[in-house]
């Protein structure tokens, strides 16, 4: 589980350098559109990252919430 561990680890990292290059390289102007497309593409990463750290971290048994 170690390997995988540094392995996603490494992942969510390198996808995070690479939105912080992608941000810095947006003008200085942005259409409603594209704004809209940056909000969505970072809730996209987020419920990734939050994906991830669940199967590296898996919440304690009394902290899972069963729906239902």
């Amino acid at each position: 589980m170690k390997g995988t561990k540094a392995s996603l680890q490494r992942s969510v990292d390198t996808a995070r350098a690479l939105r912080i290059k992608a941000d810095y390289r947006l003008g200085d102007e942005l259409s409603l559109s594209e704004a809209l497309q940056q909000i969505e593409r970072g809730r996209a990463v987020l419920r990734a990252v939050s994906s991830i750290s669940d199967v590296i971290n898996p919440p304690a048994k009394s902290e899972v919430v069963v729906k239902g």
